[in-house]
């Protein structure tokens, strides 16, 4: 197995949002440059239910940084939280991690809560969408 080069991480992400509040979601598309309109305006409601706006959040297409591990991910957002929508197990961002999907595991000093499923899967899934916002109460400290 040949050594993994960190000069194959990227050194800027092209994301949506400004990051003002260190949360950085990770969606897959790969067809798209960074998400869907119709699943943009479902995770503007879900993060406007917990008070957060699109500001506060960085919104990071994986699908164009496949490379990229969590180490990289916080070093270069100095993100408190990870939200992952549709990551695939194998991803670089899961690597040597047991995670637990709709599961907050602290991991390296951030909270990462996985969602193996998309947004557009979650919209369409009442009970999904249940299991997705106890998930985020938790990962917010939400009452």
């Amino acid at each position: 197995p040949v050594a993994q080069d960190q000069s194959s991480v990227p050194v800027n992400f092209d994301y949506l949002g400004e990051n003002n509040k260190y949360v950085l979601v990770l969606v897959n598309y790969p067809d798209s440059k960074h998400i869907t309109d119709k699943d943009k305006e479902f995770f503007l409601k879900v993060i406007s239910a917990l008070k957060l706006t699109i500001e506060d959040v960085a919104v990071l297409n994986y699908a164009h940084y496949a490379s990229a591990d969590i180490n990289a991910l916080k070093e270069y957002f100095s993100c408190s939280r990870i939200i992952t929508f549709g990551l695939p197990p194998s991803s670089a961002v899961y690597r040597n991690l047991n995670m637990q999907d709709y599961s907050v595991t602290n991991v390296f000093g951030v909270s990462l809560l996985p969602a193996s499923d998309t947004l557009r899967i979650i919209q369409s899934d009442k009970n999904k969408k249940i299991v997705l916002w106890n998930a985020l109460k938790l990962l917010f400290n939400v009452k």
